[in-house]
């Protein structure tokens, strides 16, 4: 989770930011196509690698149910951090060898094809099957394993007790929702990029895209014991040094 933080921090001046300044602006790809090249580039990369790790995180946890010793063993210590290397040069492979995404005011959203909106490409020069391919299989991916993860709880939770089962279903349930969030971005950017699609769907599409990276820290806050009972114990410190007297002489 700490590494989809870092993707967030990391997305969200160029999805949020960058977005909506283009798009109350009214910019398409001749308004500054040198910068939105870079910034595709930026968005090709943090999402490639942010599905890898919502989905390797889902995988993760449906393991931690019913394989504790395998789960231990492909991701205890700083384990995790090796399987983002592959993750992350996939994702340099996207920004670097395959069309990256320009962002058109007429759409509000960032499209592979620059002239989307104005001029009909009859071809599918701009397409991008790579990233197609890779949305489609994140999807049905995540579909499946938490199809599988919730088999397996399912299974498990009349065999242990209360506290643990409260427990799984509270890391089910935050897991489950950013990787939801995650699919629902996948699946209407694909089909946005389409000439048929309707207008409204490249708006949800944008929007769901900035919730993948914003919805977290509100799912953590609200859902993760650990993480309030240590932002507690932050602000009681706060407090307590705010408040303190100094000793006089």
């Amino acid at each position: 989770m700490m590494m989809l933080s870092v993707v967030d921090v990391i997305s969200i001046p160029v999805v949020g930011i960058a977005t909506g300044f283009f798009g109350t602006q009214g910019y398409v790809y001749c308004s500054a196509p040198t910068l939105m090249y870079y910034l595709g580039c930026i968005i090709a990369l943090t999402w490639i690698f942010h599905s890898c790790i919502a989905l390797l995180l889902a995988i993760n946890r449906c393991l931690s149910v019913h394989h504790a010793n395998l789960t231990a063993r492909l991701f205890d210590g700083n384990k995790p951090y090796y399987w983002a290397i592959p993750a992350f040069l996939y994702g340099m492979y996207f920004a670097i060898y395959t069309r990256v995404p320009f962002f058109t005011g007429i759409g509000f959203s960032w499209f592979f094809d620059p002239h989307f909106g104005y001029l009909k490409t009859l071809d599918t020069r701009y397409y991008s099957y790579q990233h197609a391919y890779h949305n489609m299989t994140i999807c049905f991916g995540t579909i499946f394993v938490y199809t599988m993860f919730f088999i397996v709880m399912c299974r498990n939770w009349n065999r242990t007790g209360r506290q643990q089962t409260d427990t799984q279903k509270s890391v089910f349930l935050q897991v489950f929702l950013i990787s939801l969030c995650t699919c629902g971005a996948t699946a209407t950017y694909v089909v946005m990029n389409f000439e048929f699609a309707p207008a409204i769907l490249t708006v949800v599409s944008s929007f769901t895209y900035f919730g993948i990276h914003g919805v977290p820290p509100l799912i953590y806050l609200l859902l993760n014991d650990t993480i309030r009972k240590r932002i507690h114990r932050i602000i009681r410190k706060g407090d307590s040094k705010t408040t303190a007297v100094p000793p006089t002489v």
